[in-house]
Parts: structure tokens; C-alpha cells; sequence
């Protein structure tokens, strides 16, 4: 199922940066709630927002968005994953970086 999660919670984070998650909020509830069955929550992740830092996430190359602040996380190429209740890291994200 986190292949799954992964993939759809990418598409809302895409759709998020550009004004369309609105459509995809009940899939977003679902997976959500999925995972949270399985005692797992996603490391939120805003593009465009989220500043990168290198203690957790794995920047896995840049980009040159000039409408993105420099620092943010201007792409996810795998999202990560932490144990609901201990917290602990089970997937570091793994994030492309906004360079100006």
C-alpha cells in the first residue's frame, strides 16, 4: 500500500502547488486513514514551502524554479513515512530542491 500512498500523495502535493487539490481531498481523507490503520503518517510536505533540511529529507538533485523560494522543496520523488505512535522514520522523504 505505501507505493500506492506514495503515488497519490504526490499528486496532491503537485496539485497543491498548483491550485487543484481541492479535487483530490476525499483520496487524500482515505489514504490518510489507511495508513493510519496501519499505525503510519506521512512526513508532510508542502512544494513550495517546506524548506529543505538535510536531517530529514534526501535531497536527491535541484531545480531552478525563479517561482519558488530558494531552499523549499520544489519536488518529491519519494515521500516518507513515520510510525503514528513512536515516531520513528520508517522512509525518509526523498526531495528535489529548489536552487536560484
Amino acid at each position: 500500500f505505501l507505493g500506492f500512498a506514495d503515488l497519490f500523495l504526490r499528486t496532491y502535493q503537485e496539485a497543491q502547488l498548483n491550485g487543484g487539490a481541492a479535487d483530490l481531498e476525499v483520496g487524500r481523507g482515505i489514504v490518510l486513514r489507511t495508513l493510519q490503520v496501519a499505525e503510519l503518517e506521512p512526513i508532510e510536505i508542502t512544494l513550495g514551502k517546506t524548506l529543505f533540511d538535510s536531517s530529514q529529507h534526501v535531497g536527491r538533485s535541484t531545480a531552478n524554479r525563479p517561482d519558488l523560494q530558494d531552499g523549499t522543496i520544489a519536488s518529491v520523488v519519494r515521500n516518507g513515512f513515520r510510525q503514528a505512535t513512536a515516531g520513528t522514520v520508517v522512509r525518509q522523504p526523498e526531495v528535489i530542491v529548489n536552487r536560484l
